[in-house]
């Protein structure tokens, strides 16, 4: 029969939730905060570097906007909506 290869086949199942969950990206929660948006723009420039990359606006006026940096890796979204 072919009970070695059915032993392996389990063997690597067992394993596969481990080896997924070290491969996966290790992210930051999804924060939200509010605050002026100059003072947003000014921490993210200081704190990791992120400069604005693009932006767009929705359909109710709000404007979405992405910083990122190249040298940290890292992004964020803002959304600006007309009310503040």
């Amino acid at each position: 029969m072919h009970t070695p290869r059915l032993a392996l086949a389990a063997v690597l199942l067992s394993a596969a939730p481990a080896l997924a969950q070290q491969a996966a990206p290790q992210t930051s929660p999804a924060l939200s905060a509010c605050a002026p948006r100059d003072s947003i723009v000014a921490q993210l420039e200081k704190k990791y570097g992120e400069t604005r990359r693009g932006a767009g606006l929705q359909n109710r006026g709000a404007v979405t906007e992405v910083f990122a940096s190249a040298a940290t890796g890292t992004w964020t979204i803002i959304v600006t909506r007309p009310d503040g």
